[in-house]
């Protein structure tokens, strides 16, 4: 076997440390914030993370997000929907899932025992939304 084989068979073999690759991901995004003395927008973190924008079919979305909810939010005796209509949003679909999944989750957390969060998304006359609605104790106006 040449060299460049056992370089190759090396290279192949290797096992990527996630936890590492993810340490570089947010130095970079901290350096990134220091050069630029504001915070990066969303398509320069994606950009800075190889993420691209894809369709992404938020009602099927939610819905996969509420299923990962439904044990915690079962053991908190909470019930939670999704309803609307098949909508389609050109986004990163990462970034998306992460912020749907957040709120939701805090919707379950911040609830009370019988109480219900319900997930609608729809095309609305002002554009997509997705609205979650909960009868948890809310967030008091000066931090809204």
């Amino acid at each position: 076997m040449s060299f460049a084989q056992d370089v190759k068979k090396e290279i192949a073999n290797l096992k990527v440390d996630e936890q590492k690759v993810n340490e570089y991901k947010q130095k970079y995004i901290e350096d990134t914030i220091k050069e630029c003395g504001e915070e990066p927008s969303i398509d320069e973190i994606a950009t800075a993370l190889k993420m691209e924008k894809e369709e992404v079919e938020l009602y099927l979305l939610c819905r996969e997000i509420v299923g990962r909810l439904s044990v915690p939010a079962e053991k908190k005796g909470v019930q939670i929907e999704v309803t609307g209509e098949a909508t389609t949003y050109l986004g990163i679909r990462r970034i998306l899932e992460e912020m749907i999944y957040n709120i939701c989750d805090n919707a379950i957390k911040y609830n009370k025992k019988d109480g219900r969060v319900s997930v609608w998304v729809g095309n609305t006359c002002e554009g997509i939304k997705i609205v979650v609605s909960d009868t948890g104790i809310g967030i008091p106006k000066e931090h809204q």
